[in-house]
């Protein structure tokens, strides 16, 4: 399993027509939908850094097509080959997992959570430990799904300290065949999840300046 990660500050503003020239036409015109320009540079370097990782681990010359639920995968002949990618303030990452389904979520660790609001419908009445924590640790398992947050978080459960996946709602159970990994990288919240294989991460760090050539 690889995982590629890279900060974005906003001094990297710099690089977004180089960021922006790697990407496709589709992804292009939905950067540019971005009014906001941190979410835009954010979505540049996720799909960046996207492209850069595949064409290191196939070559160039792949695309993608769109799987169940709109997820966006390889196509024949690398449809083995599984990947996901998410971006935050501050850090975008991409997973690659050629033994099956892959989920990777980040989050800032100042990012706020009102959990009074949500509770209900994001945690278990017995869960316990850091929101944030929690919440990545779920969206990561919704992501590897396919689902991703259409898969209700409540019926995604953790316990302990590190937490385990406890329960899983059908079919994507048990829970106990599922490796989920998390930790703390570069303040954010940084999350794995995969039904089965996982184990050791080839981690690859790169800057903004390098994803954009």
């Amino acid at each position: 399993m690889q995982l590629h990660l890279c900060r974005v500050d906003t001094a990297d503003e710099v690089w977004l027509p180089g960021l922006l020239a790697r990407l496709t036409p589709e992804e292009r015109t939905r950067a540019e939908r971005f009014a906001v320009a941190p979410a835009r540079l954010s979505y540049a370097a996720a799909h960046a850094l996207l492209h850069h990782a595949l064409d290191e681990a196939i070559g160039p010359g792949w695309s993608m097509v769109r799987g169940e639920q709109g997820k966006p995968a390889l196509a024949p002949p690398f449809a083995d080959l599984h990947f996901n990618l998410t971006h935050a303030d501050g850090l975008v990452a991409v997973a690659i997992n050629r033994e099956g389904p892959i989920g990777v979520d980040v989050e800032a660790a100042t990012r706020a959570i009102d959990v009074a609001s949500i509770g209900r419908r994001v945690f278990a009445a017995e869960e316990r430990g850091d929101p944030l924590r929690l919440w990545t640790l779920k969206e990561a398992v919704a992501k590897a799904t396919g689902l991703g947050l259409s898969l209700p978080f409540n019926e995604i459960v953790f316990d302990g300290d590190p937490p385990r996946l406890a329960r899983i709602r059908d079919p994507h159970g048990p829970a106990a065949r599922w490796w989920v990994h998390g930790e703390t990288f570069a303040g954010h919240w940084l999350a794995l999840a995969a039904p089965r294989g996982g184990g050791a991460i080839e981690r690859v760090e790169l800057r903004v300046a390098e994803l954009a050539g």
